[in-house]
């Protein structure tokens, strides 16, 4: 049943009888900067500004960034933030947490922090935290033929700082395993 407007309604009324009104979507994993345009060409990459058009097109309205290079996409946050220019609510992991040479280290630009004891990981998700990312990443990917894995004790560590610094910690595993792990 259609209400008749408020008398100091100064906006626009749309006819939505027989449409759907859904709220905006939300992406918890997105690798933002570097994706391929809708036909796949390599002159299409996006920056992450071009994948938040697109996705606000297709009615996401917010995203977490997983894999972008942290200077990049932490201050692309940080402007979206007091400006609005992105017209969605872009979210950011920073850096995350892998073994040298581990996944994540493989990509060019890669920001990724790479531990191999557990004080090393204390140290480098310290670091991470002082960022203010919205949350933390951490790679695990034990028992991979192509790229070694953090172990247990180191991977434990890494995820204490965060916790210290009320950030919720997202960890990439591969596996079944690595997720019991």
């Amino acid at each position: 049943m259609l209400e008749e407007a408020p008398a100091n309604f100064d906006g626009h009324i749309l006819d939505l009888d027989g449409k759907w009104v859904l709220p905006g979507l939300v992406d918890a994993h997105v690798h933002s900067w570097g994706n391929a345009g809708p036909t796949f060409q390599e002159q299409q990459m996006l920056p992450t500004t071009g994948t938040a058009k697109r996705m606000l097109y297709s009615g996401v309205s917010a995203f977490l960034d997983l894999a972008s290079p942290e200077d990049y996409i932490l201050n692309l946050r940080n402007r979206q933030r007091s400006r609005g220019f992105l017209g969605v609510d872009l979210y950011a992991a920073g850096g995350p947490l892998t073994h040298p040479n581990g996944h994540g280290t493989q990509y060019p630009g890669s920001s990724t922090r790479t531990a191999t004891s557990p004080r090393e990981a204390r140290q480098r998700m310290d670091s991470l935290a002082a960022r203010q990312p919205d949350v933390a990443k951490l790679i695990s990917n034990p028992n991979n033929d192509r790229y070694p894995s953090t172990g247990c004790a180191t991977m434990e560590a890494g995820i204490e700082p965060p916790q210290t610094h009320e950030l919720t910690t997202v960890v990439h595993a591969e596996t079944w395993a690595a997720m019991r792990q």
